[in-house]
């Protein structure tokens, strides 16, 4: 999995990650080139978006304590 956060995608990008499996596409401008070869993309601030995919990452992947 490929990250693009904030990235325009220029041709030289684009060849760097085209072997990736999955490519997520973030970027604020709908007409971002990235757009046209990655696998899911988000039309929002890359600023404002990151932390809150951060820290559902982090609640994700942290185990739960059990009660006993």
């Amino acid at each position: 999995m490929y990250i693009a956060a904030g990235i325009s995608g220029a041709i030289q990008h684009r060849v760097g990650v085209e072997g990736a499996d999955l490519i997520i596409a973030i970027n604020n401008d709908p007409n971002a080139p990235i757009f046209d070869f990655a696998h899911v993309g988000l039309v929002t601030d890359a600023v404002d978006f990151l932390p809150a995919l951060t820290q559902a990452f982090r609640r994700r992947l942290t185990p739960s304590c059990a009660v006993a």
